[in-house]
């Protein structure tokens, strides 16, 4: 597990280092199924929008066949820390999440799970307040031992940080699930998949996604990726087309939590604005 603040100037400086009090946070959340060649598709998405999220997250950032390792460095983003994990691990597809500069942000280790794929940070949004941002991947090959692992994860979460509120997004994979007013019995479902709803439901979280997020060709649409919080935080969803030919939907939503701008963006050089002819000819 990697991660930390990388500051950077951009022409938004001007812009986007401003302190400030913000009335919610903005998140987006995807499954890449590989950022390395998708990053372009996710620098023109933030350039189309009109207010960058404050907190990036992105689950499968490896591509399905890796010929070389990805390197930390290669998954920059100006303007964000970067937290990653599973890109060293030739088994795992790697877990990210970004946050903006100005917000402070934690590494967090979970010491008692043995789940694999999950990455945890602590957001300090607001002098002493935080909260906590999971990113969660579980493969579609996941055993029954890893997902009892992922529902211990999720008890010692809900247990460990409480009342601090806990956000947790993620491609969960459980197809089956009939999130929402549908879901009236466990009729059809594996154990790991009812274990993992009454864990949800005993801790008092909520589920907050109930449209498909996954659909390829003529493949059943399915409710993959989550978004699950402790408190009732979440607010505008909205989903958005996949980054480049990933058949994950692009989830966008606002954390009902009054956040403060903590830093400043330093200054730094303007290497686009030097005058490279009069230097050669220097």
């Amino acid at each position: 597990i990697s991660g930390g603040p990388k500051n950077t100037e951009t022409e938004e400086t001007s812009e986007i280092g401003l302190l400030g009090d913000l009335n919610d946070i903005k998140i987006l959340y995807t499954n890449a199924d590989g950022l390395i060649n998708k990053r372009h598709e996710l620098y023109a998405l933030l350039n189309s929008m009109e207010s960058k999220p404050h907190i990036i997250a992105i689950t499968e950032v490896k591509g399905k066949i890796i010929k070389n390792s990805v390197m930390l460095s290669e998954l920059n983003l100006e303007g964000y820390q970067c937290f990653c994990a599973g890109l060293e691990d030739s088994a795992a597809r790697g877990v990210l999440i970004y946050v903006d500069d100005r917000i402070n942000a934690d590494l967090v280790d979970m010491p008692t799970t043995a789940f694999k794929e999950c990455l945890f940070v602590k957001v300090h949004y607001s002098n002493d307040a935080k909260f906590i941002l999971g990113n969660i991947y579980r493969s579609p090959s996941s055993t029954d031992k890893n997902d009892e692992e992922l529902c211990k994860l999720i008890k010692y979460v809900a247990k460990q940080y409480s009342p601090t509120p806990v956000l947790l997004v993620g491609d969960f994979n459980f197809p089956r699930i009939r999130w929402g007013s549908e879901m009236k019995s466990y009729r059809g479902l594996t154990q790991s998949e009812i274990h993992f709803i009454k864990v949800i439901r005993e801790n008092l979280f909520t589920q907050h996604i109930y449209e498909p997020t996954r659909q390829r060709g003529k493949d059943t649409p399915h409710i993959l990726d989550l978004v699950i919080s402790s408190d009732d935080l979440v607010d505008e969803i909205e989903f958005m087309s996949p980054l480049g030919m990933s058949d994950h939907a692009v989830i966008s939503f606002s954390c009902r939590l009054k956040a403060k701008l903590q830093k400043e963006l330093p200054y730094g050089y303007r290497w686009d604005k030097g005058d490279y002819s009069k230097l050669c000819e220097f």
